[in-house]
């Protein structure tokens, strides 16, 4: 049995929530992140330590915790940079987990989405408008959309593990 279920959003830009048995909030944080000096620019960097940190607060909340993470892959279009830096998150992610002694299980966004998100059109609106009618107290402002899906990502887990959803964890 599953105390706690994470999910994990693993870009830059998005969060990593938990929920406890019953679907109630444990944790949600941002993807923990640092400004580095890239040339004469700046940019975002992932934050391992806080990283860290942070899922050890989402596993606190139980004896028993399972992550959820977002399977990551190249788009068409993308850069190399963007690719390079999703990849990277995602790995950051899985090694901490696996560092942790967390089982965790690798999702597809199409497998989650389609469970969990309703109706047509933009995903990041969609699944903002999910978050927002499962988890009413919990105020998401559009430019947090990686919170929605962390939660939306833990909630599916939670619904797989204790077989509510018909699907096997992998």
């Amino acid at each position: 049995m599953v105390d706690v279920t994470i999910g994990i959003d693993p870009g830059v830009g998005g969060a990593v929530a938990a929920l406890d048995g019953r679907g109630r909030l444990v944790a949600l944080d941002d993807t923990p992140t640092i400004m580095v000096r890239s040339g004469r620019r700046q940019r975002r960097a992932y934050d391992v330590a806080a990283m860290r940190a942070a899922v050890s607060r989402c596993a606190a909340g139980g004896t028993a915790a399972h992550a959820v993470i977002e399977h990551q892959r190249a788009m068409p279009k993308q850069g190399v940079a963007s690719m390079f830096s999703t990849g990277y998150g995602y790995g950051l992610w899985v090694g901490l987990l696996a560092g942790l002694g967390i089982p965790h299980t690798v999702v597809e966004p199409q497998r989650w989405q389609a469970a969990m998100l309703l109706g047509r059109g933009d995903p990041k609106a969609r699944a903002l408008l999910a978050a927002s009618r499962l988890f009413p107290s919990i105020v998401i402002p559009r430019t947090r959309h990686g919170r929605a899906d962390a939660l939306l990502l833990a909630e599916y887990g939670r619904r797989l593990l204790s077989g509510i959803a018909r699907e096997a964890a992998s």
